[in-house]
């Protein structure tokens, strides 16, 4: 019997368990040195681990800071599911808060409630996996969220797990998670209630390896996951015997349509005549969900466009707010896409231009026209004209410093 093995995977520590028919036949962990890869860490925890006869199924369950899951909003209603994976996967950094790494993204997991999630990891740390278990001849893991594998043997209610300085409490309902948030660490405590079932096979010392059993535990279609392409000789090899294979088919066939009486050829022309039919059949469907998926990308495009606009005059009035003198007012403000201009009655015109300058989506801010005192109550005032160049694309931010300047100058 194969067996599975289950490993966890965090950035301080690996634990791995291998099961058997339902038993735990071997486990260990090590702790992630300072310095060490992650190909070292593996090989010093699998160096104690069993001779395999045939190589077990691996499950590597990913910590929080290798890898998130949570609740898609805001995706399209689609019929496939691989069509909702292809559109979170080109979109993956609008619907997921991992950034500096290039981003490896799950299937996503459609449920009878209507709801969808997702999970994506850390692409660098997964093929470091990938290939270091492939060494061993472990090939093709699959990688879980933590809280998705741990549903599996949990309670319903609340739990919470602490994975690198991140804590996570996620609500379990029926093997499966329909709450998840990401919170604060105040202490370094998990609370996960097992089903008494599942922890009275792991025993009270076993806690420590409960994700890497839940892994090992786990069954194929866990929730959101993300299973490794296979090797590029095997897939050739596989190929080419696969062609070898049609070939041979193919010949056999001809003889036979030869040699055999008319009614066998006839059938024989039947079944190719249905496989050519069933394979256009196919390829009119993938046209289809091709260009179905070429709309979607389309509309999504759109509206992230519309969205990247909308809000730019807000921001842009934030920051003049902000920059702006105290005892300023503005008469007038005028804006198009290219250019602004404002009417401002201040003590001080000149104080203007300095403090719009840090304004960054404010550009070649300058007064235009002269500037004319007036009275205003029992001060004089100036009134100026400043027109500026509206092109830039940052968020508008007012340094504390130039304003800082600014006001001494005033004083």
């Amino acid at each position: 019997m194969r067996g599975s093995l289950g490993i966890s995977l965090t950035r301080t520590r690996l634990s791995a368990v291998f099961v058997r028919r339902a038993r735990i036949v071997w486990r260990a962990s090590v702790d992630v040195g300072e310095g060490e890869s992650l190909s070292e860490a593996v090989n010093r925890l699998l160096a104690t681990a069993p001779t395999w006869v045939f190589a077990p199924r691996v499950r590597v369950v990913v910590g929080e800071g290798y890898g998130q899951v949570k609740q898609l909003h805001g995706l399209p209603p689609m019929k496939h599911p691989r069509l909702a994976s292809q559109v979170v996967r080109e979109n993956a950094s609008s619907f997921f808060a991992l950034t500096g790494h290039r981003i490896v993204v799950s299937d996503v997991d459609q449920r009878s409630d209507g709801s969808t999630w997702g999970a994506a990891f850390t692409g660098d740390i997964l093929e470091q996996m990938v290939l270091v278990l492939s060494q061993r001849g472990l090939t093709r893991p699959t990688f879980l969220p933590a809280p998705v594998a741990i549903a599996r043997l949990a309670t319903d209610g609340p739990h919470r797990i602490v994975d690198d300085s991140v804590a996570t409490t996620f609500t379990v309902n029926d093997g499966a998670v329909v709450a998840l948030a990401r919170v604060p660490v105040t202490d370094e405590s998990e609370d996960i209630t097992l089903v008494p079932a599942i922890s009275a096979s792991i025993g009270p010392e076993g806690m420590e390896y409960v994700r890497a059993y839940a892994g090992a535990v786990a069954r194929r279609a866990a929730g959101p996951s993300w299973r490794s392409s296979p090797p590029v000789r095997r897939t050739r090899l596989l190929r080419r015997a696969g062609l070898t294979l049609a070939g041979a088919l193919l010949i056999a066939t001809l003889v036979a349509a030869l040699f055999a009486p008319g009614a066998r050829a006839h059938r024989a022309i039947a079944v190719l005549t249905r496989e050519v039919a069933f394979t256009r059949a196919s390829e009119l469907e993938a046209s289809r969900t091709e260009a179905m998926l070429r709309r979607v990308t389309g509309d999504l495009d759109r509206i992230e466009r519309v969205r990247a606009r909308r809000g730019r005059t807000t921001l842009l009035l934030a920051g003049l707010s902000q920059a702006l003198p105290e005892s300023t007012a503005l008469i007038s403000l005028r804006l198009d896409s290219l250019e602004g201009s404002f009417v401002a009655v201040t003590p001080h015109a000149v104080d203007i231009l300095p403090q719009l300058s840090a304004v960054d989506l404010i550009g070649g801010a300058r007064i235009v026209g002269s500037v004319t005192r007036e009275p205003l109550g029992s001060i004089q005032v100036e009134r100026a004209t400043v027109r500026f160049r509206t092109g830039e694309s940052r968020v508008p931010s007012v340094r504390p410093s130039t304003a800082a300047s600014a006001a001494e100058r005033r004083k």
